[in-house]
C-alpha cells in the first residue's frame, strides 16, 4: 500500500502541479500580484493555498508520514511549487523529472536528524 501511495503522490505532484511549464505560471503570478493589493483577491488566494496544502498533507499522511510532519512538509512542498511557478515565469528552466522525483523522495523520507 505504501508503494502505491508513493507512486500516486509522485504522479500527483509531477505532471499535475509541476507539469506544462509556463501554461499556468502567468496566471498564478498575476493572481498573487493582484492579491497583494486587493482584499478579496488576497482572501481567495489564501483559501486556495490552504486547500492545496491540506491536499498535499493528506497525500503525505496516506503515504505514512506522521500528521505533524506531513503538514510541515506539505508547506515546504507548496512553497517549492509556488517558487517553481515564479522561476519559470521569470524565464528559468523548469525542474526536471529527476529533480521532481528527488523532491518527492525527500518529502517521504524518514528524518535523519
Amino acid at each position: 500500500m505504501r508503494n502505491q501511495t508513493i507512486q500516486a503522490f509522485g504522479w500527483q505532484c509531477s505532471p499535475r502541479w509541476f507539469g506544462d511549464a509556463g501554461r499556468y505560471d502567468a496566471v498564478e503570478a498575476s493572481l498573487r500580484v493582484l492579491a497583494r493589493g486587493n482584499v478579496n483577491a488576497h482572501s481567495a488566494v489564501e483559501r486556495v493555498d490552504n486547500r492545496r496544502v491540506a491536499y498535499v498533507t493528506g497525500l503525505l499522511i496516506a503515504a505514512g508520514v506522521p500528521a505533524g510532519r506531513a503538514r510541515q512538509r506539505a508547506a515546504v512542498f507548496y512553497r517549492a511549487l509556488i517558487g517553481e511557478f515564479g522561476w519559470r515565469e521569470a524565464g528559468g528552466d523548469p525542474l526536471s523529472d529527476r529533480a521532481r522525483n528527488e523532491l518527492v523522495t525527500l518529502l517521504l523520507s524518514e528524518p535523519t536528524l
